[in-house]
């Protein structure tokens, strides 16, 4: 059988798609901030959102759409309500968890939290 020299630069090739394959593997996505449209009063369907997603990162409310909010088991980085913006109640059912800076409150409302299930400040 014949000897085959592996050469540096695949050695180093397959060191580099080995290494960019773990990371991409082990980031965290980036968490998504969007601000409330409110076409309806479902927090968790993407066209109530402007950019038609719903927020992982920071959900912002003002002062249009629906201020009668559902939520079913969400977690996100935080509330915020912006200067001038609705008072707003919301529906929670099952969980709804905060993993950044939680509620801000901006407005000179104060919202309203019905909870049936679990709120967390994580």
């Amino acid at each position: 059988m014949p000897y085959r020299k592996t050469t540096a630069p695949s050695r180093l090739a397959l060191l580099l798609g080995v290494s960019a394959a773990a990371f991409a593997a082990g980031s965290p996505a980036l968490a998504q901030d969007a601000t409330w449209l409110g076409v309806t009063g479902a927090f968790g369907t993407g066209s109530n959102w402007l950019g038609g997603v719903v927020p992982s990162g920071t959900a912002t409310f003002g002062a249009t759409g629906a201020t009668a909010v559902t939520t079913v088991n969400q977690t996100l980085g935080g509330f915020t309500f912006a200067a001038g913006a609705s008072a707003y109640t919301f529906g929670m059912g099952g969980s709804l968890g905060f993993i950044g800076a939680g509620i801000v409150n901006n407005s000179g409302q104060i919202p309203t939290l019905n909870n049936s299930g679990t709120l967390a400040f994580l």
